[in-house]
């Protein structure tokens, strides 16, 4: 039960913020009782969607790339009937999200992935904007408050000690760990270039080529006159990892990435660990793709099975996000039922949407079967 990242916070909710509030009776497609969604805010969403998605790779004129066009087109148009649903569920249960609750949980966003700084990067990774993020917090919040009033099961201590019994087996066994602290001086020399490109668009590429490189050295310089300096005392680790770490998630911790497998971090850093006994370092700086690591083992343990007092509160969490996901969906479900939908733009009712798929497959499967005989033919 891993942690989630930030660039997958932004996957999974980032759609709920990427739709434009315009709500004008221009270019209506739909109507949730007396509320309208727009083509703009359609398309805004879509496009939202596809910036990160396979459809943006695929030709739209092609089978797969209609196809894939046309999943996205249900899912969107699905959510943003369920989107309004709840807006104005809430707009009746008055249920709203102020400035101080808003604070409270973007700062522990910025504190799972190490600061502001590192939010903002993986933003920018992500191609959406503080704003958007935002305001799928803000649904988030809402949705949480919602589910408060609604959902009154709780999770007790002999659901957590059966589901933990029942899978301990599969999901709570780990093969051979290692835990260590690390320094990190980032260095990447493609994003070196980009950086050097940006700030000087006139440059040729081999000078930036050049330019980089140099950069590189340096950077590899700093990492190993910090590893000879810890030579000289490992005992300063940690308060040299607050100093001088660019990994702003560990440095706070003194430089402690805590538990990990072999498949949990990249090659060059798990082989260094795994073969530094506890309490010494790496003899060595090493490279990865996010920079040069000076790294210090503190901790080994054997494969074997999770504690039950250990991952107690991770199956709690999740059970509850589990019943929480049920109970929303249970009452969505039920919105459903008594909220009026019109699809003023028949080409985006799910049924049409739904046969254009069954269209499409068809038409594949056809050519696919004419491919198979032409191929036997020639044979």
């Amino acid at each position: 039960m891993k942690k989630v990242l930030l660039s997958l916070l932004i996957a999974s909710s980032i759609f709920m913020a990427g739709c434009s509030s315009f709500k004008s009776g221009k270019d209506v497609i739909i109507k949730v009782n007396d509320t309208n969604i727009t083509k703009q805010m359609y398309d805004d969403a879509f496009n939202q969607s596809a910036s990160s998605s396979l459809v943006k790779k695929e030709d739209k004129n092609s089978d797969k790339g209609r196809f894939l066009n046309l999943v996205m087109k249900d899912r969107i148009v699905n959510e943003l009937v369920i989107k309004e649903m709840l807006e104005q569920e809430y707009k009746k249960m008055n249920i709203t999200v102020s400035d101080e609750e808003m604070d409270k949980a973007m700062d522990k966003i910025y504190t799972l992935v190490g600061g502001r700084k590192n939010f903002l990067d993986g933003l920018k990774m992500s191609g959406a904007t503080e704003q958007q993020y935002k305001e799928a917090v803000e649904k988030e919040l809402k949705a949480d408050k919602l589910l408060k009033k609604i959902n009154t099961e709780k999770i007790s201590d002999k659901d957590i000690e059966k589901y933990y019994n029942d899978n301990k087996s599969s999901k709570f066994v780990y093969p051979d760990m290692v835990r260590a602290s690390h320094i990190l001086i980032m260095a990447n020399e493609e994003e070196i270039k980009e950086e050097l490109k940006n700030k000087n668009p006139k440059t040729d590429d081999s000078t930036i080529a050049s330019q980089a490189s140099q950069e590189m050295e340096k950077r590899k310089a700093k990492a190993n006159a910090i590893l000879a300096e810890l030579k000289k005392d490992s005992s300063n680790f940690a308060k040299t990892a607050q100093k001088e770490s660019e990994d702003l998630s560990s440095a706070n911790l003194g430089g402690d990435l805590g538990f990990f497998a072999q498949q949990e971090v990249p090659e060059e850093f798990s082989k260094a660990a795994f073969n530094t006994k506890p309490g010494e370092m790496v003899d060595s700086v090493i490279q990865t793709m996010a920079g040069y690591h000076i790294i210090k083992v503190t901790d080994r343990k054997e494969a074997g099975i999770m504690p039950f007092e250990e991952v107690k509160g991770d199956i709690r969490t999740f059970l509850e996000n589990e019943k929480k996901i049920s109970s929303l969906q249970k009452y969505i479900d039920s919105l459903k039922a008594k909220t009026k939908v019109v699809y003023v733009d028949k080409s985006y009712d799910p049924a049409e949407i739904q046969q254009e798929l069954k269209d499409v497959m068809k038409k594949f499967n056809n050519e696919s079967q004419q491919t198979v005989k032409k191929d036997e033919k020639q044979k």
